[in-house]
């Protein structure tokens, strides 16, 4: 489990923090698998009835990759951040098709690849503070 990562149940509620504020919550690679982690254990956990996703502190839910990072990877051959992109789609897809309500709290700054596509059965309000940004890439195009 990352220590960037908070993970808890509250009565009912599975509870996930990023706990990384300083960096806008950006995620980890250890960040990613601690949410996986946690989510495949509560899919199964029948005192879990649902989970919500928060960031630390005011700035933001989350800032996306942590880009610092991702640059400092590419100088070494680029390796990690493979792995981290890989780790990080089946994470959204495993967010996409969870099989208990989900909810992303988002709050200011609010970005990366996790906003694209909304769970089944999910629901992100969004704050007054709340700026949502896309991820980089293609975007669905509309249906005709």
């Amino acid at each position: 489990m990352s220590a960037e990562v908070r993970v808890f149940t509250d009565g009912r509620a599975g509870r996930v923090v990023l706990d990384r504020p300083r960096a806008l919550n950006s995620l980890t690679h250890g960040m990613i698998g601690a949410v996986r982690e946690a989510l495949e254990a509560w899919a199964a956990d029948g005192s879990v009835e649902h989970v919500v996703l928060t960031g630390a502190g005011e700035r933001g839910l989350c800032a996306g990759a942590d880009i610092r990072a991702m640059h400092d990877d590419a100088k070494a051959g680029g390796a990690g951040f493979r792995r981290f992109f890989r780790d990080e789609y089946r994470l959204n897809a495993l967010i996409a098709d969870y099989p208990k309500p989900y909810v992303a709290l988002m709050d200011g700054i609010t970005m990366g690849g996790g906003r694209r596509r909304p769970p089944r059965r999910g629901w992100s309000p969004a704050s007054w503070r709340c700026t949502r940004c896309p991820p980089p890439g293609p975007r669905p195009r509309p249906p005709r």
